[in-house]
Order: structure tokens, then sequence, then C-alpha cells
């Protein structure tokens, strides 16, 4: 599987809650950084319960509108981070059920045997929160 199919992949199992197959394309030693948090996962399972968050926050979370960049060993993808906020949020705020559509960039580095060995997410935190009802625009 080429590196951009391995993005799409992953993208396709969060869509589909597919977390067999999102621990499948992820190397074990895999680091993963919510930049906009400021939280760095730690392995396999920590990135997986890192995506499994935005599922208890917005149980409809959809990446749409996917654009993907590939760079060989690293790939990009660009997309809107749908949902609506039905479940507590990562700070402990109750849910708002306000719906989200925030720009999102993800960008993946693999590993010779084409696992996911480090990856970072980019998005504004300010924007969900605004849209969210938890900031003043």
């Amino acid at each position: 599987m080429h590196n951009i199919a391995t993005h799409k992949a992953l993208i396709r199992a969060f869509n589909e809650r597919d977390w067999d197959m999102v621990t499948h394309l992820l190397h074990p030693d895999v680091t993963y950084a919510d930049q906009a948090r400021g939280s760095t996962a730690k392995g396999a399972q920590e990135t997986l319960a890192q995506m499994q968050e935005w599922v208890t926050a917005f149980s409809d979370a959809r990446a749409e509108q996917i654009r993907y960049i590939n760079g060989g060993d690293t790939t990009i993808a660009l997309f809107q981070g749908c949902g609506i906020n039905d479940g507590p949020l990562g700070d402990g705020r109750p849910a708002t059920h306000k719906r989200v559509d925030v720009p999102f960039c993800e960008v993946l580095h693999y590993d010779d045997l084409g696992k996911i060995i480090d990856g970072a997410v980019y998005y504004d935190a300010l924007t969900q929160r605004i849209q969210l009802g938890l900031a003043e625009p």
C-alpha cells in the first residue's frame, strides 16, 4: 500500500469507526500531536484513544471534502472536520449540541514498511470554540 493510500485508509477508518483498521495502520511506537490542544499521544493505543475522544464529543464526527498531498514518506490531508457536539468535550464541559465545521490539516510520516510512525493535526481551536458557543468572535 502506498503511503497516500494508507492516509486515505486511516481517514476512511475514522469516518467508519473501524478502530481495528486504525490500529493496523499505526506503528506501535507512533507519536501523534494535536497541535491545537498541545497534546501528544505516544504509542498506537494512546493515538487511538485520542481519535476516539473526538467521537465521544461528536458522535457523528467526520472528515469531509478531503484533499490529499503526496510527499513520499510524508502525506498531508486537508479536510473539513464536521459534527454536532453531543457528548462531553475533552476538557469536561457538557455537550453544547452545536455543529462545528472547521478546516484541518493532518501531516503523517511513514516508516519503511508503510506504517504511520509520526503525525500531527493542525486546526483553529478558537473558531471551533466560537462555533460551539464557548468563545466570542
